[in-house]
């Protein structure tokens, strides 16, 4: 097992908790908001290139469908956390775009990913 796969095995535990702690603790827009993550990561999954070049378009669409989700969740629930993550996809699809229009290197790409659309949006759920 590489450090790759330890960073995988980190994040599958990482969201799985998070959002388990959302469900239970949490109040319907911390469930709705958990729910938009693990679906998201789901699907993303699922839909994700193997060609070596990145997540590819699918996944770029799913971070885009993330973003409207949690714009519309902000705009409904008016809780801060809610912005925040908003923030997070944000800087998420600021990544795909970066990378179509400037080529700033894969590991960068998936680093900002990684960061801003998984842990930053992870924790802001919590």
């Amino acid at each position: 097992m590489g450090r790759f796969d330890t960073w995988i095995i980190v994040w599958v535990v990482e969201v799985s908790v998070c959002c388990l702690f959302a469900a239970w603790k949490g109040g319907p827009i911390e469930r709705i908001g958990a729910t938009i993550i693990l679906i998201g990561w789901a699907l993303s999954v699922l839909l994700e290139s193997h060609a070596g070049k990145g997540p590819g378009n699918w996944v770029t669409l799913v971070d885009v469908a993330t973003l409207i989700a949690f714009s519309a969740l902000s705009a409904v629930s008016r809780r801060l956390w809610t912005l925040f993550a908003l923030a997070c996809q944000v800087n998420g699809v600021a990544a795909h775009l970066a990378e179509y229009f400037t080529q700033f290197g894969l590991y960068s790409y998936i680093t900002t990913l990684g960061i801003w659309s998984g842990d930053g949006l992870v924790v802001c759920v919590l």
